[in-house]
């Protein structure tokens, strides 16, 4: 099979198109906008003619929550007319589209359980609703689409800069206080486990949307002290916080993931979050030494 990622620069597309390329399949990387101009509909559609894929992965977009509340059309611009771009080449070739979604759809106000797939969406932030509108675009388009909402990514690929373990580390390491919020509660996801995943889903015709994650509940800070305790490092220095009094965006308090469509598909579900953790960890070479 012929993948087509885009973003894959960045810390999912990175494991994306490798996770492909271990089961055999033939992947083009779009790095970037040298690779791929997402807001230039006729661009698009010639990258991704040129590729001939069978699947194209969107791993690509606009994620800083903050910035995006304060330049919205940007947002959307890259988010949603970038995904109908995307669209068109698939339209065109016949592809099979994954689009990454998020949490972030829901206000995580509404439900004491966990969001299944068929729950309402009702975004608090600009960047949740592109993501709405995206996938309501995507739904009305192209019916060969699988929708894939995840949350909290971590993992060791792609740019190391916005990457919310090394971030971790790096602050710990230099004695720098972080502060982390208590209140926003999900489910966090390893990069690789996910990939993985996602690579079963675009070998079937099973379209639809699916929440997946690790399995396992934990609020930004939990998940920063684990980081702590696996690395060796001072967890005194994770201070707890409330997530609305440091940032521009709303953040949604609870977006727990209870998957209904993915395990009822595929038959398994992905580890627990702490394992993956510790994975992660170990692989980029991060695991205290007493630890592995």
């Amino acid at each position: 099979m012929n993948v087509v990622v885009t973003g894959a620069s960045g810390l999912l597309g990175w494991d994306v198109a490798d996770a492909f390329e271990e089961r055999g399949h033939k992947v083009t990387r779009f790095m970037g906008r040298k690779d791929i101009d997402l807001l230039d509909t006729k661009a698009t559609c010639q990258a991704i003619r040129s590729a001939c894929p069978d699947l194209v992965v969107h791993a690509a977009g606009y994620r800083d929550l903050d910035d995006l509340e304060l330049h919205p059309r940007d947002g959307f611009k890259t988010n949603v007319l970038g995904t109908w771009n995307v669209i068109q080449g698939c339209r065109e070739t016949s592809s099979k589209l994954i689009y990454i979604s998020s949490d972030t759809v829901f206000d995580g106000a509404r439900k004491t359980g966990g969001y299944n797939e068929f729950d309402t969406t009702c975004p608090v932030n600009a960047y949740g609703r592109t993501k709405v509108a995206a996938e309501k675009t995507i739904e009305s388009l192209w019916g060969r689409s699988f929708i894939v909402r995840t949350a909290l990514l971590f993992g060791y690929k792609g740019h190391r800069g916005n990457n919310f373990l090394f971030n971790v580390l790096d602050q710990l390491r230099t004695g720098n206080r972080i502060s982390a919020s208590i209140d926003q509660i999900c489910c966090p996801s390893y990069t690789a486990d996910l990939a993985h995943a996602l690579v079963d889903l675009g070998e079937s015709d099973w379209f639809g949307t699916y929440h997946i994650s690790n399995s396992g509940s934990a609020s930004r800070y939990e998940v920063s002290c684990a980081v702590a305790e696996l690395s060796g490092l001072d967890a005194g220095l994770i201070v707890p916080a409330e997530s609305d009094s440091t940032k521009v965006a709303r953040r949604a308090k609870r977006t727990v993931f209870d998957s209904l469509v993915w395990p009822a598909t595929f038959g398994y579900e992905l580890p627990n979050w702490h394992d993956a953790l510790r994975r992660c960890m170990e692989s980029c070479g991060e695991l205290e030494e007493g630890k592995r």
